[in-house]
């Protein structure tokens, strides 16, 4: 058998020797247990949740305002036009046309619905559509 000699640069020759200590430091040390980390959340993580948070609030209250439910055509409402008077109100035009049992609270509102009003004030000479009695939804 021949041997050969080969020059090795000493930077070559001293890594095996600095591999094995290494790895004789690595196994030197006791094995800890295994501690669980703590999960830390970047400035850019948190705008993420923070954003992401928001954006299923956003959806879960909007599909709760879209929720809708049909109505179906109502009746016809038999009507009389009537001027209002000097001092007339709301109130007591419709104590006039409510049928005996009903709220009046309910007939003004009708009223109200019926042309358009924004509040319960109403001018003199206004010509206004009432509802005939008993006609009160």
């Amino acid at each position: 058998m021949a041997v050969i000699s080969v020059d090795v640069p000493q930077w070559r020759r001293d890594e095996p020797v600095q591999r094995e200590a290494a790895a004789h430091a690595v196994r030197a040390r006791p094995v800890a247990a295994e501690v669980p980390t703590r999960l830390v959340l970047t400035r850019r993580g948190r705008a993420v949740l923070a954003l992401l948070v928001a954006v299923l609030v956003a959806l879960a209250l909007g599909t709760v305002g879209t929720v809708a439910f049909a109505d179906g055509p109502s009746a016809p409402v038999q009507v009389q036009r009537v001027t209002v008077a000097p001092g007339e109100t709301l109130w007591e035009l419709a104590g006039r046309v409510a049928a005996s049992g009903d709220d009046r609270r309910d007939v003004v509102a009708q009223i109200q619905e019926i042309n358009a009003l924004p509040g319960a004030t109403i001018e003199a000479g206004r010509s206004l559509l009432l509802p005939v009695g008993g006609t009160v939804r």
